[in-house]
């Protein structure tokens, strides 16, 4: 069987949620990734932390780099945030271009912590201000359940998807889980699919930001309750989108 190569080179075995990312330089597309093994949250170049007064922003030693968001101990309700500097992101304009978003976290109580992790617009003042962005694509743990969910948001009005795989999108206390999506611009209707563990668990093709809406890689952890601290781990945060580019005479 044949295999369709969108750029110069890929897995042919790659996974449907990095379907059509390429694995080596590609000029066509733009690609960010933070591994966080540099020691400590670059503030000056690559993030912005919004965060309540005893929260903490930390990377912390591992075998392969993670970034912690803590929350201040017996305090509701309280949290941190980071952001990209800037909006380098936009959602595709040309039909069968795509966005490409994953991450790998887990959290230390994850019935009791409030957490969205995704593509947001800028936001200020109070972390949880991530959670009103008029436009996103996220995933989204409310306190009171395991269960993430995924969101696509278009000028305030939002879209949740509850996943089909129960016991995938259950999470378990310090229990890193990968989660992912794909945006794909369509004829006439976008499409955006979830991954757990880079399996399909939902699709969203409603309240989807509109073609060339500039977004940056977010994620908040917000504490639910006064027993103990939170702390959401991220182990490397993904995303790459096509340029939005076609050259006349030239293969996709």
């Amino acid at each position: 069987m044949a295999t369709h190569f969108k750029g110069p080179l890929l897995f042919s075995a790659q996974r449907p949620a990095l379907q059509n990312l390429n694995t080596s330089m590609w000029p066509d597309q733009y690609y960010y990734m933070d591994d966080f093994g540099t020691g400590a949250v670059d503030e000056n170049n690559n993030w912005t932390v919004v965060k309540d007064t005893g929260a903490s922003v930390t990377v912390g030693d591992s075998a392969t780099g993670e970034l912690l968001l803590n929350s201040a101990a017996t305090t509701d309700n309280d949290g941190a945030s980071i952001q990209q500097k800037a909006e380098t992101f936009s959602t595709p304009s040309i039909v069968g271009d795509s966005l490409w978003f994953e991450t790998r976290i887990k959290n230390s109580t994850v019935a009791q912590s409030d957490i969205i992790v995704g593509l947001t617009e800028t936001f200020t003042t109070n972390p949880e201000a991530m959670f009103a962005s008029a436009n996103l694509i996220a995933f989204v743990l409310t306190d009171g359940s395991a269960v993430i969910q995924g969101a696509t948001e278009a000028g305030g009005t939002q879209t949740v998807v509850t996943f089909n795989n129960v016991a995938l999108s259950t999470l378990a206390d310090d229990t890193f889980i990968t989660l992912g999506f794909k945006f794909t611009k369509g004829d006439t209707t976008d499409r955006v699919e979830f991954y757990i563990n880079r399996q399909l668990v939902g699709v969203s093709t409603t309240n989807i930001p509109a073609s060339a809406t500039l977004l940056k890689v977010g994620a908040c952890s917000i504490s639910g309750n006064a027993t103990g601290t939170r702390i959401t781990t991220l182990d490397y945060v993904t995303c790459s989108q096509d340029r939005n580019v076609t050259y006349t005479g030239s293969p996709a």
